[in-house]
């Protein structure tokens, strides 16, 4: 055992903001960090968080109900050195009032909004902003330009950079715009610069071909045990290490008429490109053929990587070779998220959370870059 290691980690300390079901705190633990403390206002992702993260103090409320000074006692039972501050807030429109207020007196103020806030009130030694890539150009970049020069003028060196996380060892067409701040007392020029893994590109059957074949339009349970024998990819390997027993492996069922529309669906097609080998039978389900899109009733290809993982109900995330939605555990397993990390509530929530989340394995490079500044 690295004792030196051990000392060094316990004196950085996690804040976790907008926590979900903890992918950003997962990838941050992995590498070493320790995760004191979380704020998440969800039942079931909090649940979830709470299973998983048993070592974190979570704060299961509206963040605008919680004081920072809160989060910092909780720091202040141990003894740490460091701080970073995580976290992907919803991105509802960027407040424009109030500009200069703490935050806390202003009502309007929007999840953006507050994670400013409780960067400027904690003043950790780093942080970590997430969101979807469109925040970068919403209000014509206003919104992302103001943020970046919030957290400037308060202390930090930012930079803002937008990553493909297929590049890093997920199964999965998936970007994400990050800021990333170091105080500027620390004198080092900061980058937003992961090392990406060359030449690797991991496919859905890397990813999930190991896992049983649940029946043709839905099932499965949120326990079971894991099939007798089977050839393992490295991934699947180590998705499995540590893990006794199946969790989240489960779908929604649907109903005949629904699969008889995705029999006709083929790999790595969807619904509107599909539309002209259908029966009359399945056609006149729709009122309108020309609204459909291609987002919805997309066909997962063994050999090709995951689109990027939404709600599976609802966006209608098919099997590759089963006539069914993707179950949780699949959905998980294309994030990124290790067998042994299980998800709570009821089988939507957990379709929710899964697609809410950061993958874990992206957020490991990244910790990785806040590793070295920090220690």
């Amino acid at each position: 055992m690295n004792h030196s290691r051990l000392l060094v980690t316990k004196t950085i300390a996690t804040i976790d903001l907008f926590a979900g079901p903890g992918g950003l705190s997962l990838g941050f633990r992995n590498v070493g960090f320790n995760i004191v403390t979380a704020v998440e206002c969800d039942q079931y992702a909090g649940i979830t968080y709470e299973k998983n993260f048993p070592e974190s103090e979570l704060f299961k409320e509206k963040i605008e109900n919680v004081d920072p000074e809160r989060l910092l006692d909780a720091l202040s039972k141990e003894s740490y050195q460091k701080v970073i501050l995580i976290g992907g807030p919803p991105c509802q429109p960027f407040s424009s009032a109030n500009r200069k207020t703490n935050g806390s007196s202003n009502p309007q103020a929007s999840a953006v909004d507050w994670f400013a806030v409780f960067v400027e009130k904690i003043m950790p030694d780093a942080f970590l902003f997430e969101n979807v890539v469109s925040f970068g150009y919403m209000n014509e970049g206003k919104s992302m330009e103001f943020l970046k020069k919030r957290l400037e003028e308060i202390g930090f060196e930012t930079d803002v950079a937008v990553f493909d996380f297929d590049k890093f060892g997920v199964p999965q067409r998936r970007k994400r715009l990050f800021i990333g701040g170091l105080r500027k007392s620390h004198s080092k020029e900061f980058k937003l610069s992961p090392t990406p893994i060359n030449g690797l590109k991991l496919t859905v059957k890397d990813a999930i071909s190991d896992l049983p074949l649940l029946k043709e339009g839905g099932g499965g349970r949120d326990e079971m045990d894991y099939p007798k024998k089977r050839k393992l990819s490295p991934y699947q390997r180590k998705a499995r290490a540590g893990a006794d027993k199946l969790y989240n492996h489960w779908c929604s069922k649907n109903s005949e008429a629904v699969v008889e529309t995705i029999k006709y669906i083929k790999k790595g097609s969807n619904l509107k490109r599909s539309w002209n080998i259908f029966p009359q039978g399945v056609k006149k389900r729709y009122k309108n053929p020309t609204a459909l899109h291609n987002n919805i009733y997309r066909r997962l290809s063994w050999r090709e990587q995951s689109p990027t993982i939404v709600h599976a109900r609802r966006a209608m995330l098919l099997h590759p070779r089963v006539n069914r939605i993707i179950s949780v555990r699949e959905a998980a397993r294309l994030q990124s998220f290790p067998d042994t990390f299980r998800f709570f509530g009821g089988i939507h929530s957990q379709y929710q959370q899964v697609a809410n989340a950061v993958s874990p394995v992206f957020a490991e490079a990244l910790a990785k870059v806040f590793w070295r500044h920090l220690v």
